[in-house]
């Protein structure tokens, strides 16, 4: 694969030679042998939004549709507790992901501040969500 990228936010997929100039970017070249751009199935563009099985590329793309769930069946669990705080905090959280612009500093407050409730049943999901949000807490 020999492809030089120049500029802001390109993207080059499979085998592309030549120069990728500019900003905002994507080239896509053959991934056989044969010629062939063989992907599944994706969204791609500056804000591309998808869910848990898409390859979702683009400026600010967003594929956290399993995040996004996960913290649903919390906020579920949390509804059976004495702590109504608990559930608002989640939703907040919610909001704060599918925002375009995201304060990974309310994120991580959020996140911790649900971490610091006992939830009965929730530790599964808890460790599911981890390495779900991590990627919004660097």
């Amino acid at each position: 694969m020999v492809h030089n990228v120049e500029g802001d936010d390109n993207i080059a997929i499979g085998d592309v030679k030549g120069n990728t100039k500019g900003n905002r970017n994507i080239r896509i070249g053959p991934t056989d042998d044969k010629g062939n751009v063989n992907l599944k199935p994706m969204i791609v563009g500056t804000g591309a939004q998808g869910g848990s099985r898409d390859v979702v590329i683009g400026t600010n793309a967003k594929g956290s549709s399993d995040l996004i769930q996960s913290l649903q069946e919390l906020k579920e669990i949390m509804a059976t507790s004495d702590n109504p705080d608990s559930i608002k905090l989640v939703v907040d959280l919610i909001k704060e992901l599918q925002s375009s612009e995201k304060d990974k500093n309310k994120i991580k407050s959020l996140w911790d501040r649900i971490k610091s409730f006992n939830y009965i049943g929730a530790t599964d999901l808890i460790i599911r969500i981890v390495p779900l949000i991590a990627q919004f807490l660097h």
